[in-house]
């Protein structure tokens, strides 16, 4: 009962239990950086500091900074877990302390995972690295709550140091009871030095309108004002260049670029720049400080600079200056600020793919401690492991991330280190910094048209204004290639079938260069054709600096043709092959120039911006092809270089100068051959007429040789006639009247009567000319009999080719009596303009033979030769011609089929095209011919197996195309061209037309219906596609394989059946049996015989039995 009336007690509220700040120097858990923790203005030594070991080192290298590290975390513990939405910038707050406070940005502020086990740990983490010797602050308010919801308290070293009283009197006496507590009597001194510490952060707070009593934790500190070099990867204040400094990858540090995020030509040059592997060689070497030096305190090995040689060793770059710099530009803004720098300057510039490593010493900073290393240069330089094997940080102040990174440091210098202690005798403690780099690695596909070197040929080499070549001439070029250069720069259009190279700068992996790597295209408005592997060749050795892209078949005329070097071609580190900095922006997408004409990329000022953009405009249009390309095509990045040319039309400057000559003889009274006794008063017994009655001929000019004349009843060997006269290189010839050249010719008629039945006139004729060194006898009797046969029954005319027989320098008549030593000496020289002159001379000298054998309408121009003879008033010779030449005579002879309309048929032995192939020779080395021109040509510079050798040989082609077989061999198979004249009234060409037409069906065999103006219809006369035979000596030393093998190819005829093993070069011409060679030369003119017979009748056959192998087994 009582306890039933006894009174209701309340029951109390338990106690709130709030999350506490913990500032506790007992147990060192206070917020850091902290003044609060120096000692004597230095950093406490940490426990094992100076052990040996990395944490040793690191806790001895912090006891002699005067400040805290930059890289020094932010971080303040509580007690227990945190309301994270409360954890804000307005209720944690980051100043600037300089007696007022400057509120500064926080990127974040997290709670950090403490596993349940200690204090929980907020991480303040700036948007702006903190700056060396500046002061900051850090206050937390009352407004951060625990997990549970309540208000976080202050601990109470910090409501103690919030009191605006002193807590120690002027006798070091507490001020207050509960801090005078005997077991602790330095406890109060203590607080009164940490509120002293604070009392003006807590008078700045109380001016931004925090109280005293909002404030649940407050710490200020200073950044480390010590002079250091600088090492601070967050900053991006490192020395550079430095390896350290790059992208993970190896490439330049995409935080150097300024615009690689921007959709620009600036932001096309960064990612083009971000992708280079190592450093530019124009790097500035530079070591930045975190404050001012005294530079006089520089000693002459303070700072040193040295370069990797080849071998491993090291080698001091000794002339070098150092420069101490106090302001700094920033190369995005262009604003110059403070800044502390020593910049190195090597008097010779570094250069690509090379390796260097510099130091500075503590010596730099003076008396004291000198100037100190950053934490992590310092880490990378002590010699202790910063990892375990697992890549787990071996000091507790850094994370796994921060001792990775400076074990990377540790092992990329470690080289050089060891180099400085046991070459010089420094160690890690003498040391400032150590820093090491590579300039660019890469292997560069070279664009640079300010200096001419680009690939070649290229549409950058030809004058917009005049439409003709404009190559720069070499500085010290010798004659040959000066006069060569200023030929070709009347030209408009490049060589058909010269080699073309493409610079690079570095080594490219030979492996990596393919169809893929290299592709080529010819285009015909926008359907580029790629060019199959059999249509061109790449080669490269890494002395020439160049890759030699070379035509298998001769490049098509006219047609635009595109070159690209793509991405997939890798250098010798691996790596793809880059563009230049210049063909980089020719990629871009964006405009180089804005409407203004003014630059948009930093690099490049408005002029060069202005040009490169015009060009960037003209690339366009390959890069579009490129994408069109079979297979997928290639995006712009995928490709390091492309170039652009047109080929011009090699046939033409001797079409045209045939045109002129035939013209200049229209003008002539009239166009005959004449005997060498026409000039005497009577021509009877003219002792060049030979009638044969014998089977065998001795050979005029080769002693001790019978001829087999079975087939031939008589000859003239004492015609000649005036050929029109080439008076320059460019194929400029002169009207007989005023200037020629007298010529030579043979000619030998078939037997009438032989067992096979009877010959009967006219016959038709075939042309045979003799090789290098050779003359008109040579020539006519290797065919003569074999032609003349019934019931092919052909007559044979040959002539002396220039300098040859008769036309020789030591001949004293045009008619020798035996043969002249020195035949054809000069014809062929290291002055190859004037070789190539005599070259063009021979095949007008053919062009007007041929219109001698046809005549004019009254008969063959040759009949007169045979006056006073039994054939006197006889027609001989029809207008069907046929051509056989040996080795020169083939060379000459090809281009001279291909445009002459009278010849359809043509056999040509030993002979080659590529002209520069015949003089260089093969693996085997130069030909007989080429060896003495290439001994002349290195005489000059130009040595086989150089670039220099190469660029000339291709420059000699390209001035040979005008009178190469292989260029030539297009149109002398399957492209026929329209016959040309000249009109010297309008010193104009056209083609050779008939009468008007409606349709070709009107025109004669041979004529095509085509538009002549624009409302007139003419037929128009064709030159015929040439039936073609090509024989070969296998193992040729005067013209070898390999350009005999290219004529064929051009030519599109096969060599299976028309190659002699082991036969001498002039085996065609051995009429000797007795000499080597002579078995493989019967069969080959028996070859010829048929081949002529079928061919020049109709369609051309060489029957299996005269196959070579077939006709030397029997």
């Amino acid at each position: 009962m009582v306890w039933a009336c006894a009174p209701e007690i309340p029951e109390r509220d338990a106690p709130v239990e709030r999350v506490e700040a913990i500032f506790d120097p007992s147990t060192a858990t206070i917020p850091l950086p902290n003044d609060a923790a120096l000692q004597e203005g230095r950093l406490p030594a940490l426990e094992g500091a100076g052990d040996a070991t990395a944490a040793g080192q690191f806790g001895a290298f912090l006891t002699q900074l005067s400040g805290w590290l930059p890289s020094t975390p932010i971080e303040i513990p509580f007690s227990g877990a945190l309301n994270e939405e409360t954890l804000t910038a307005e209720n944690i707050r980051f100043y600037r302390f300089d007696e007022t406070l400057e509120p500064l940005e926080v990127a974040s502020i997290e709670a950090l995972d403490s596993d349940g086990e200690g204090p929980v740990v907020v991480r303040v983490t700036p948007v702006e690295p903190v700056e060396r010797g500046e002061h900051y602050a850090v206050v937390v308010t009352r407004s951060v709550e625990g997990a549970n919801g309540e208000t976080v308290s202050e601990p109470p070293a910090i409501f103690f140091a919030a009191s605006e009283e002193p807590l120690v009197d002027g006798n070091g006496k507490p001020t207050l009871d509960v801090l005078d507590d005997p077991e602790n009597p330095g406890q109060a001194a203590q607080l009164e030095g940490l509120r002293q510490l604070l009392a003006p952060l807590f008078d700045a707070a109380e001016a931004e309108g925090i109280t005293r009593d909002q404030v649940v934790m407050a710490f200020r500190w200073t950044v480390s004002p010590d002079a250091s070099a600088l090492f601070d990867p967050v900053t991006a204040q490192v020395p550079l260049p430095n390896t350290a400094a790059l992208d993970p990858d190896g490439t330049f540090p995409d935080s150097a670029g300024c615009f690689v995020d921007e959709n620009s030509a600036n932001g096309v040059l960064d990612r083009y720049l971000a992708g280079l592997s190592g450093w530019p060689a124009a790097t500035p070497i530079t070591l930045p400080l975190s404050a001012p030096i005294d530079p006089s305190a520089i000693g002459p090995d303070d700072v040193q600079l040295y370069r990797w040689l080849d071998d491993g060793s090291l080698s001091r770059v000794d002339d070098v200056t150092v420069t101490y710099i106090e302001e700094q530009t920033d190369r995005c803004t262009g604003e110059v600020g403070e800044g502390y720098a020593l910049v190195l300057s090597p008097a010779e510039p570094m250069g690509d793919r090379e390796r260097y490593f510099a130091f500075a010493t503590r010596a730099i900073g003076g008396e004291g401690l000198g100037l100190l290393p950053d934490v992590p240069m310092f880490m990378g330089m002590q010699p202790y492991p910063v990892v375990d094997e697992n890549g787990s940080s071996l000091v507790g102040s850094f994370s796994d991330a921060q001792a990775q990174g400076m074990a990377g440091i540790q092992a990329s210098i470690a080289p050089m280190m060891a180099y400085l202690e046991d070459e010089l005798g420094l160690t890690y403690e003498d040391m400032a910094a150590v820093w090491g780099w590579g300039t660019w690695s890469d292997t560069f596909v070279v664009f640079d048209p300010s200096s001419g070197s680009i690939a070649f040929p290229s549409a950058f080499l030809v004058d917009s204004e005049t439409g003709q070549i404009n190559l720069p001439v070499p500085e010290g070029a010798d004659p040959l290639t000066e006069g060569i250069i200023t030929l070709l720069n009347q030209r408009r259009g490049f060589s058909t079938t010269a080699s073309g190279w493409i610079p690079v700068d570095g080594e490219v992996d030979p492996s990596t260069m393919d169809e893929d790597s290299v592709v080529m295209a010819s285009v015909a408005g926008f359907s580029p054709r790629v060019l199959p592997p059999e249509e061109y060749s790449v080669s490269y050795e890494p002395e020439w600096g160049h890759m030699v892209v070379e035509p298998r078949v001769p490049f098509h005329e006219g047609l635009q043709h595109a070159g690209i070097v793509t991405t997939s071609m890798l250098g010798v580190n691996g790596r793809p092959v880059q563009p230049t900095a210049v063909f980089a922006l020719l990629r871009s997408t964006y405009p180089l120039v804005n409407g203004d004409g003014e630059s948009q990329v930093y690099l490049l000022d408005d002029s060069t911006a202005a040009a490169l953009e015009e060009a960037r405009t003209a690339y366009s249009r390959l890069f579009t092809l490129a994408v069109l390309l079979p297979g997928g095509g290639y995006e712009r990045d995928e490709i390091a270089t492309a170039w652009a040319f047109t080929p011009e039309d090699p046939a033409l400057l001797l079409q045209q100068t045939r045109a002129r000559a035939m013209a200049a003889l229209d003008a002539r009274a009239e166009v005959v051959a004449e005997r060498f006794c026409d000039g005497e008063p009577t021509c009877n017994n003219d002792p060049y007429f030979e009638a044969l009655s014998a089977d065998t001929f001795e050979h005029p000019t080769s002693a001790g040789t019978q001829v087999d004349v079975s087939n031939l009843e008589a000859i003239y060997s004492g015609g000649e006639y005036d050929s029109v006269l080439v008076t320059s290189p460019l194929g400029d010839v002169a009207d007989p009247q005023d200037a020629s050249t007298r010529v030579g010719v043979t000619v030998m008629l078939p037997r009438a009567a032989q067992d096979g039945g009877d010959c009967v006139a006219p016959f038709d004729v075939v042309i045979s000319q003799h090789g290098l060194g050779g003359n008109r006898w040579g020539g006519a009797l290797m065919t003569a009999n074999e032609v003349a046969a019934f019931p092919s029954c052909k007559a044979t005319v040959a002539i002396d080719l220039p300098l040859h027989g008769g036309r020789a320098t030591a001949a004293t008549s045009l008619h020798p009596e035996e043969a002249i030593p020195t035949s054809g000496a000069g014809f062929l020289t290291s002055n190859l303009i004037a070789s190539k002159v005599n070259f063009m001379q021979a095949s007008i000298d053919l062009f007007v033979l041929a219109r001698l054998i046809v005549g004019d309408g009254g008969g063959s121009g040759l009949t007169p030769l045979f006056a006073s003879t039994p054939y006197s008033g006889e027609e001989l010779f029809s207008g069907t011609i046929g051509f056989v030449g040996q080795s020169l005579g083939g060379i000459v002879g090809v281009p001279f089929v291909t445009l002459e309309p009278a010849v359809d048929t043509a056999v040509i032995s030993a002979s080659g095209g590529r002209l520069t192939w015949i003089l260089e020779g093969d693996e085997a080395g130069p030909s007989t011919i080429g060896g003495p021109i290439l001994d002349a040509l290195a005489s000059q510079g130009a040595v086989p197996g150089t670039f220099g050798f190469i660029r000339t040989m291709a420059l000699v082609q390209w001035t040979a195309d005008v009178i190469d077989p292989f260029a030539f061999a297009p149109f002398t198979t399957e492209r026929p061209r329209q016959n040309l004249a000249y009109d010297a009234g309008s010193d104009s060409f056209g083609p050779v037309t008939g009468d008007l037409c409606a349709d070709s069906a009107e025109c004669p065999e041979g004529w095509s219906c085509e538009a002549v103006s624009s409302d007139v219809d003419r037929c128009v006369e064709l030159l015929p596609a040439n039936q073609m035979m090509l024989q070969m000596a296998s193992g040729d030393r005067t013209v070898v394989n390999r350009a005999t093998e290219a004529l064929a190819l051009a030519l599109g005829v096969s060599l299976d059946d028309t190659t002699f093993e082991n036969a001498p070069h002039s085996f065609l011409s051995t009429l000797n049996p007795a000499s080597e060679g002579y078995a493989a030369g019967q069969c080959a003119r028996e070859q010829m015989g048929a081949w002529l017979a079928s061919g020049m009748g109709g369609v051309a056959e060489l029957p299996a039995s005269l196959s070579a192998s077939a006709c030397l087994a029997q």
